[in-house]
C-alpha cells in the first residue's frame, strides 16, 4: 500500500490542481470577456464609430498578448 501510496499520490495532485487551476482560469477569462469587456464594445458610441471599435479590439488583443507573456514569464 505504501508503494502504491507513492506512486499515485503525486500524479493524482498533478492532475487535481491543473484541472482546478484550469477551470479557475476560465472562470476569470469568462468573467472578464462578458461582464467587463462586452458592455465596452456594446455602447452606442462605439458602436457607431470604427475607429473606436478597432481601438478597442486592438487593446484586447494588446491586453490577451501581454498577460499571456507574464504568464510564460512567471
Amino acid at each position: 500500500m505504501v508503494l502504491f501510496f507513492a506512486l499515485t499520490a503525486p500524479a493524482g495532485i498533478g492532475i487535481v490542481s491543473g484541472f482546478l487551476n484550469a477551470a479557475a482560469a476560465g472562470i476569470l477569462i469568462y468573467m472578464a470577456l462578458v461582464d467587463l469587456v462586452a458592455p465596452l464594445f456594446m455602447d452606442h458610441k462605439a458602436q457607431s464609430s470604427m475607429k473606436i471599435q478597432l481601438a478597442c479590439s486592438l487593446s484586447l488583443i494588446l491586453g490577451a498578448g501581454l498577460m499571456s507573456l507574464l504568464a510564460v514569464w512567471a
